[in-house]
Order: C-alpha cells, then structure tokens, then sequence
C-alpha cells in the first residue's frame, strides 16, 4: 500500500521563510527591554553602571552602541561588570542603531540571547550612541516583528529613558552645532547625522516615557529651572528625575519583568490590549507610524 502524500511545507510571513541563524525561535517568553539615551557626556555609561550594581539579583543582557572609532562606553562597562553572575554584555561598533544597520543590532541581541542564563534575562538594557534617534530604533524593531525575526518576537521596547546633562542642557538646546561634532564624533559620515543639536535633542527628550535630569549637582539653580521648562515643554507626559551620577533607584527606571511575561501569558504579547499596537509597546502610551511612544508623531528630521 502507498504511504500517504508528505504534508504541503508550511508558509511563513505571505511564503516568504528566512533562516536567522539563531539558537532560538520566535515563540517563548518576551524580556522587556530599556532603551538609554542621551547626549555624549549626559552620563548613561555612569548610570548603566549603577543600575547593573544595584540590579538585585535580576538578570540583565546589555548592548551598548558606541559609534566612536574607540568604543571606549562599551570597554568601560565590559570592565566594570565583566563576571558578575547574571550581567552578559555586548558591543555594537559598526555604526548607529537608528541607521543601516539593524540587522547588527538584531544579531547582537540574539547573541547576548543565546548567551543568557538558563532561565533568560529579566531586562535588556541597550545603551545608545549619543546620535541615536529612539523613534528610528523602534521603527527598526516594528520591521524585525513584521518579518518575523526570532530576537524581536522575543522582546519588547517597555521604556526609552533619556539622560540630560542638566549643566548643559540650555546651552545645547540654543546651540547651532551639528549633532555629530556636539557627540564627539567629528569623523563620522552618514546621512542623517548633519542634524543640528537642538533636532536630534528634541527627538530624545519628546520619545522618552522617563527624561532624567543628571549631573544636577554641577547645574546651577537657574540652569536646572531651565532643563526642567524646556523638557515640560517637549514632553509633558514623560516622568522627569533629578539625579547625580546616575543615582536614581532601578526600580523607578526598568519595567518590572513580570508585566511583560503576563502579557504574553494573557495572549497579548506585542500586539493587542495595551495600546502596543506592533510597535514593541511603551507601558499604555499611543503610538504613531514611527513607533513613538508619545502619541504626538515624529518625522524624519531631515
């Protein structure tokens, strides 16, 4: 007698099947992941160490982009925390994440993944280059969703915190410079990085859902009343701390693991009930076709 016919391959996203080249798919539990931005000097290196000293035991994966030609972030954290049990980090060097190059940053990811503990990570910390555009990442993870890649299936964009060097931050806000000059970055070319300061400043501080007003110890009262006023007036919805080298409780900065795995429990995972849309989801905040978390829509800038 014949055997029965082999069953017809299964399709994946409209016929199209890619292999990844990862040691995990797609289904499992979603990490919820923090994204650090900020200007050079802002003090995210300071506060990604004080965060990854006082995580409590919670496992944490840490990406760390750094566009210099010497990836002197990434070699500071690396030595800082390198063997602390349940801290895997990882370095991005090819350029920013906002950019061309998001399949760098979806490899790294699965590598510090595949690197995790047993029991996964708790939290994702990816600390981005100072000409970073938060709303440009997310968008990177709306694509990797729609596609279908296993390391964007497997986490989700809660919280993009932006560190301000409140001493500063007025001066950058008036300033005319180029953003790349501004970020120690003087040999960089790319596209989008001729933006002025004040641009690529008012996209990070408008996508936060934490702003943190740092180095206010070196800020003087009318420096920090100005910080505060202008961040207001871009972000009003944003929650805005005041810390000095990054000191600020962990707790207040990192969404708690367990929301982010109920989600997925209840079936809601990226797409459905809290307002995530596909958009890797920002706690309950609206989101516009940039993946923004503010509801009020970003362009291109240029």
């Amino acid at each position: 007698s014949s055997s029965a016919p082999p069953p017809p391959p299964k399709e994946e996203k409209g016929g199209l099947h890619i292999e990844w080249g990862v040691g995990f798919g797609g289904d499992g539990p979603v990490t919820p992941v923090t994204l650090l931005a900020g200007f050079l000097g802002a003090g995210k290196t300071t506060l990604l160490k004080r965060l990854l000293e006082n995580r409590s035991g919670t496992r944490v994966g840490v990406l760390v982009n750094d566009v210099a030609a010497v990836n002197v972030d990434a070699n500071l954290v690396m030595s800082q925390v390198a063997g602390a049990e349940g801290v895997e980090v990882a370095q991005l060097q090819n350029g920013c994440v906002c950019c061309s190059i998001s399949d760098d940053l979806f490899a790294s990811i699965s590598n510090l993944m595949e690197r995790s503990p047993e029991e996964g990570f708790d939290h994702l910390l990816v600390e981005l280059s100072g000409v970073s555009e938060p709303s440009a990442v997310k968008q990177n993870w709306v694509t990797a969703i729609e596609v279908g890649h296993p390391a964007a299936l497997r986490t989700q964009i809660r919280r993009v915190v932006t560190v301000v060097d409140a001493s500063v931050f007025g001066k950058d806000w008036a300033s005319a410079k180029s953003a790349v000059p501004r970020n120690g970055l003087d040999g960089l070319v790319a596209d989008n990085l001729s933006r002025p300061v004040v641009e690529l400043l008012s996209e990070q501080v408008e996508t936060a859902d934490i702003i943190l007003l740092n180095k206010a110890d070196l800020a003087d009262p009318e420096e920090l009343a100005s910080a505060r006023g202008i961040v207001a007036g871009l972000n009003s919805r944003a929650t805005v701390l005041v810390s000095e080298y990054g000191g600020v409780d962990p707790t207040a900065l990192l969404p708690a693991p367990k929301s982010a795995a109920a989600d997925a429990a209840n079936g809601h995972g990226h797409a459905a009930g809290h307002g995530h849309g596909a958009h890797g989801g920002c706690d309950g905040h609206g989101h516009d076709a940039h993946g923004g978390c503010d509801g009020h829509g970003h362009d291109a800038h240029g």
